[in-house]
């Protein structure tokens, strides 16, 4: 799912990939950094994809946050307001790890 990068801290990115365009991943990272998600601390990479079937927002995280209730629901929060905020459809969070591999999904909408 990598794809292009748009840098949204100087440590932070947006990997989008699909149909989504640079436009979408900006406005992903500007909603990251109002929520405090992306704060320019440490390196971190969400993915972005679109396809017909709609939107992924997939989060590498570390290997106790998906088995974690506390952390999926805080996700599952972030993403109701991503939904809202961005307009977004047919959306799924994923929690990955840092092979990529999914290991939490939450359907959104």
């Amino acid at each position: 799912m990598m794809g292009s990068k748009y840098a949204a801290t100087a440590k932070e990115n947006i990997d989008y990939s699909g149909s989504s365009t640079a436009q979408e991943a900006k406005a992903l990272g500007e909603e990251l950094k109002k929520i405090g998600y992306f704060n320019n601390e440490k390196a971190k990479d969400v993915l972005l994809h679109r396809d017909e079937s709609g939107t992924v927002i997939s989060f590498v995280v570390n290997a106790s946050a998906w088995s974690d209730d506390k952390m999926v629901t805080a996700f599952k929060t972030v993403g109701d307001g991503l939904a809202a905020d961005l307009n977004l459809h047919q959306l799924k969070l994923r929690l990955i790890d840092d092979h990529l591999n999914t290991k939490k999904e939450i359907p959104i909408n």
